[in-house]
């Protein structure tokens, strides 16, 4: 029987000793809204991405379900039957599973040859398959008595400001007529057939004899896929009334 040292190699046989990969790679994983392929700051994390490690003789060593969490990160140990770092020959991958309605658009899966990776990233962008776009506008109005156009603390709602709203094929399901309430808000919702988001809408204010507005008077706006609500403010403030008033005693 031969025996063989850890640390040596026995120059009379041609057995070689295994050196076992042992590393940790971090995975994240997100939305990209844009997608652009960089995870920007205003793009949320994507929770239940499912990962595996594919190609070449490679095991994952962690327990439980590869999926990530709700930051969107996943750590994964994995292992293999060789050396680690540059000088090793092996080629192994890690692939996302692309959840429903998600398209990837950064490279998937990554591919790894004779490296060590600390940390891989996968952007996702949501699908959008809409029939119909239903979403909600909410508008505060308030009397900005010395016109900075800033909701002062001692500034009140302002009731009774008519607004308008125009869009491609653009149907108001709720807030008619267009007038705020006594509170200063007034809470639209908005319909048309097809997808909302390449379509631009334009809320303004319509023109009235009594006040102006100290804001702007009119707002071109798109929707986003993460926005369901969409808010806006206006300030208004009372154009003077010029008529002579006469007193009799």
């Amino acid at each position: 029987m031969l025996l063989l040292n850890a640390c040596e190699l026995n120059k009379d046989t041609n057995s070689q000793i295994m050196e076992d990969c042992w590393h940790d790679i971090r995975i994240a994983v997100w939305q990209d809204l844009n997608g652009d392929g960089i995870w920007n700051a205003s793009e949320p994390p994507l929770k239940g991405v499912k990962f595996d490690v594919v190609s070449g003789p490679v095991g994952e060593i962690n327990g439980g379900p590869s999926i990530s969490d709700k930051e969107g990160i996943y750590l994964m140990d994995i292992w293999h039957s060789s050396r680690c770092g540059n000088n090793s020959s092996e080629t192994y991958s890690i692939i996302a599973s692309s959840p429903d309605s998600y398209l990837p658009t950064t490279p998937n899966p990554v591919i790894f040859s004779g490296n060590i990776i600390q940390q891989v990233q996968f952007g996702f962008r949501p699908i959008f398959t809409m029939k119909e776009c239903q979403h909600e506008i909410r508008i505060s109005a308030w009397q900005d008595l010395d016109g900075d156009g800033i909701w002062g603390e001692f500034e009140l709602p302002m009731p009774g400001a008519k607004f308008n709203i125009i869009g491609p094929f653009t149907e108001i399901t709720s807030g008619y007529p267009l007038i705020s309430n006594e509170l200063g808000r007034l809470d639209v919702g908005i319909w048309h057939p097809g997808s909302c988001y390449d379509e631009t809408y334009t809320l303004y204010v319509e023109p009235s004899d009594l006040y102006s507005t100290t804001t702007t008077s009119s707002i071109i706006f798109s929707f986003t896929p993460m926005e369901t609500v969409i808010k806006f403010q206006f300030g208004f403030r009372s154009i003077p009334n010029e008529k002579e008033f006469i007193f009799i005693d």
